[in-house]
């Protein structure tokens, strides 16, 4: 399911254009852009998909109440007040989603409860930025917030360790095959 989730994630942004995440904070049109993408993917990319596979994408994207299921808020999520994202960690289990506050157990892991370790899934996809920001600086383009972003998600990814992936190493990795290029 990270599997699919990892290469999804993102499809909202099919109708928003992929904009990164520290400029769409500084601009402000987090929320703005988020309940777009909602209404995209239920106006617009949902139908297109048979309907076997709609609840499925509806889970992957998170936007749970699009999936009929009902959902278990975690501490964490009550605590926003009830918001989750593509990020959360969640299952499905006895029928409705479970959010869940920390690494998804092992116990939890199986296909059968459709375990997304939105943690994992985050970091990858900030290491993703981050590359994106490198290679377009690489390549020449010039921007104070290109640069102040990259700067942050490099702090950020180099404290980051999950599941016992270093994070830090691997943007060490892209600088240094940066720098031979």
């Amino acid at each position: 399911m990270n599997f699919f989730t990892g290469l999804f994630h993102d499809l909202p942004e099919v109708t928003t254009r992929d904009v990164i995440s520290p400029v769409k904070k500084q601009a402000g049109i987090s929320s703005v852009l988020k309940k777009y993408e909602k209404q995209q993917v239920e106006e617009v990319i949902l139908p297109l998909l048979p309907e076997f596979l709609r609840q499925e994408f509806a889970y992957m994207l998170g936007f749970l109440e699009l999936t009929g299921l009902p959902v278990k808020l975690s501490r964490a999520e009550e605590a926003k007040e009830g918001s989750s994202d593509e990020f959360s960690n969640r299952i499905i289990h006895k029928g409705r989603i479970e959010l869940i506050d920390g690494e998804i157990k092992e116990e939890f892991n199986t296909d059968e409860m459709h375990p997304i370790d939105g943690g994992l899934i985050k970091a990858s996809d900030v290491l993703g930025t981050y590359t994106e920001a490198a290679l377009s600086l690489h390549h020449g383009i010039r921007s104070k917030n290109l640069k102040s972003a990259k700067n942050d998600l490099n702090k950020e990814l180099r404290s980051k360790s999950y599941r016992g992936i270093d994070f830090g190493q691997l943007v060490e990795q892209i600088n240094e095959r940066l720098k031979e290029s």
